[in-house]
C-alpha cells in the first residue's frame, strides 16, 4: 500500500484541498478523504479537523469517534463497482494496546464539515453498522473495512453520501491512532 501509483491529482476549491485521487492498478481508483475529524465526548465543543491523526476511544463519558467522507464524483458514470474498501493507517496506541477491538463503520445521514463538526454538533447516523474491522496486535498496519455495499448504494441507488462514523466497540480507555488526511503521508484511502 505504500506505493499507490504513478498518477496523483489534487483538486483545490477556495484554497482548500477538496480531494485527491490516485490510480494504482488498471481500473482501480484510489480516493483520499475530503474531510476527517475526531469528535470528543469529553470536549463536546472542540473541533479536531486539522489534526494529523484521527483517534478512537470508547470509554463511557470519554468516547472519541471519527467522521470521514470522500467525494465519489470521480467515479466514472459507466463504472462497475466490484470491490470497495476504506483503509486507515494505524500508527500508535495509548493507555494500552487495543489489539482485537472491533471498530464499526456507520453510514452518516447528513452533511458535516471537518472545520466545524464537534461532538455537540455531530450528524446523525444509521444504527446498524455497515462494516467492521479488528484492530491488529501491532502498530504500523493498515486497517481495512469492506464498504462495497455502501459505495454501490451511493453510486447506483442515489443514497446520499455523507461518509461514515467510525467507533470502537470495546468500552475501554485504550486509544487507537490513525493517520489523517492532514499528515504528510499514509492518508486514509477509499
Amino acid at each position: 500500500m505504500e506505493s499507490i501509483g504513478p498518477l496523483t491529482l489534487q483538486i483545490y476549491r477556495d484554497g482548500k484541498k477538496t480531494f485527491d485521487f490516485r490510480t494504482n492498478a488498471e481500473n482501480t481508483l484510489v480516493l483520499e478523504p475530503t474531510d476527517d475529524s475526531t469528535i470528543l465526548e469529553n470536549y463536546p465543543n472542540d473541533t479536531d479537523g486539522a489534526s494529523e491523526s484521527i483517534t478512537l476511544r470508547s470509554l463511557s463519558g470519554w468516547e472519541w469517534d471519527v467522521l470521514i467522507k470522500f467525494d465519489l464524483s470521480l467515479i466514472p458514470s459507466n463504472a462497475t463497482i466490484q470491490d470497495a474498501s476504506l483503509q486507515a493507517y494505524y500508527y500508535k496506541n495509548w493507555d494500552g494496546n487495543p489489539n482485537g477491538h472491533q471498530v464499526n463503520l456507520y453510514r452518516i445521514l447528513s452533511d458535516w464539515d471537518e472545520e466545524t463538526v464537534t461532538w455537540a454538533t455531530q450528524p446523525p447516523y444509521v444504527s446498524e453498522h455497515s462494516s467492521f474491522a479488528v484492530t491488529p496486535s501491532t502498530i504500523e498496519n493498515w486497517v481495512i473495512w469492506n464498504v462495497t455495499e455502501d459505495i454501490v448504494m451511493f453510486y447506483q441507488s442515489g443514497t446520499p453520501n455523507f461518509g461514515w462514523r467510525m467507533a470502537d466497540m470495546s468500552g475501554d480507555n485504550k486509544c487507537t491512532y490513525f493517520r489523517s488526511k492532514d499528515y504528510s503521508m499514509f492518508h486514509p484511502v477509499l
